[in-house]
């Protein structure tokens, strides 16, 4: 072999280690972290529960809305999220956190539509009704009216025309007027955007309405230097950026037959919370983050960010210049992506 073969092989091989030393890296932090986002813990062992009730609760509810529902119908399911609650109201801290604030509207709503129909043909009724009552007490009418008022829970019938009223918005108008910006204005967004956007977010659709996705917001000048610094493929911007936001998923939601849905569910999160912030005039770009790189904990430990939590992606934000270079990326066409099936 000549001494140019040699040089290609070496190089070939420098190449080789160097991509076996960089997923090595990679797969040893996914297995830490995967470990400590499985340990069972007391935080982790609340998320779980927390996700267990509200899937219970979501199941109640999609029985009340189906057609062919019948009285009685989950009786067993409501027992047990009665017995749960009422153990729960025992502990202030349980009783105004959304999960417990929005199983407890569900059983309520479903105790109210068992009263429509002929309740002595439900066996489980009377027995339901005393626990219902007990935790009713516990809590009190003050509790329950407050309740009432800021969260709705059961079925509401929806004409047809008000489900096609979304037709009289231009979704493709406003679609197309969305780009990535990687310039921004130096100043802050203030907090009441930031809430608002989240507030539009938080419509997004997840799996059994366990709604497992947080989001952090940073404009702190020396904690976005850092996470500037820990992002990769965006060195020729650096420095840009006034605001990001981390949006992160909770994989103690998710049993062990949902490996990685936190991440569907966090991707669903986060188109939605790109939507938002272009509907408020809130430029953005979804920057580039490695999942299991040297950086995840490093970014965990800057914004406190729980060991059960996954990175789903970081957005840089901030307000429009009056003039932006936006790329003109091309899309595919329809023919590229959509595949019938016949």
């Amino acid at each position: 072999m000549n001494s140019k073969g040699r040089r290609l092989t070496m190089g070939k091989l420098k190449k080789i280690r160097k991509y076996i030393a960089f997923r090595g890296h990679e797969l040893v932090v996914s297995l830490k972290e995967f470990r400590k986002g499985s340990k069972l813990n007391k935080e982790t062992y609340n998320s779980f529960n927390d996700s267990s009730i509200l899937v219970s609760a979501h199941s109640v509810e999609k029985g009340m809305g189906l057609r062919n529902a019948e009285p009685g119908h989950s009786g067993k399911m409501v027992g047990s999220l009665l017995n749960k609650l009422i153990a729960m109201a025992k502990d202030s801290t349980h009783i105004n956190e959304f999960p417990f604030r929005e199983t407890l509207r569900v059983v309520i709503s479903y105790m109210e539509y068992q009263e429509r129909f002929d309740t002595s043909k439900f066996g489980m009724y009377e027995q339901l009704k005393s626990k219902y009552n007990r935790l009713l007490e516990i809590l009190g009418n003050e509790y329950i009216d407050r309740l009432h008022h800021e969260l709705g829970a059961g079925v509401m019938m929806l004409s047809k025309d008000k489900l096609l009223e979304g037709k009289e918005f231009d979704f493709m108008d406003f679609i197309r007027s969305r780009h990535s910006i990687r310039s921004f204005e130096k100043d802050l967004i203030c907090y009441d955007d930031i809430r608002k956007a989240v507030e539009i977010a938080n419509l997004a659709p997840s799996a059994c309405n366990r709604q497992p996705s947080y989001v952090y917001f940073c404009n702190k000048v020396e904690k976005v230097r850092e996470i500037d610094e820990m992002i990769t493929g965006s060195s020729g911007f650096r420095g840009e950026v006034p605001n990001y936001i981390v949006v992160t998923t909770d994989r103690a939601y998710f049993s062990y037959v949902e490996q990685y849905q936190w991440y569907i569910n966090g991707g669903l999160y986060l188109a939605y919370l790109s939507l938002a912030l272009h509907s408020l005039g809130i430029g953005h770009c979804i920057m580039q983050w490695k999942a299991f790189y040297e950086t995840e904990i490093a970014l965990k430990k800057l914004l406190n960010i729980s060991d059960t939590e996954a990175i789903i992606a970081i957005v840089g934000c901030g307000h429009y210049r009056n003039d932006t270079p936006c790329l003109m990326a091309q899309r595919k066409g329809i023919e590229d992506t959509l595949k019938i099936i016949d």
